[in-house]
């Protein structure tokens, strides 16, 4: 893959929540079908904080791949 979506999925493996929900959010955008593996180390959502909208970039990108998937 790419040189940027090789450090989104590294990221994918941080601490922070936020910083995990960005950097799918990131291979989201990317098209990067690591995001699918990588969507599972997300993990629940923090009810600490607020809903993180970046989550509903990985609901667009299943759709692109439905929309998109030879029938």
């Amino acid at each position: 893959m790419t040189c940027g979506g090789d450090a989104l999925v590294a990221l994918t493996h941080d601490e922070s929540q936020p910083v995990r929900v960005c950097a799918v959010s990131g291979l989201a955008h990317r098209d990067d079908p690591r995001r699918v593996e990588a969507e599972h180390r997300i993990g629940p959502a923090d009810p600490e904080l607020p809903f993180d909208e970046r989550l509903l970039d990985v609901r667009r990108y299943q759709r692109r791949q439905e929309t998109t998937a030879p029938s």
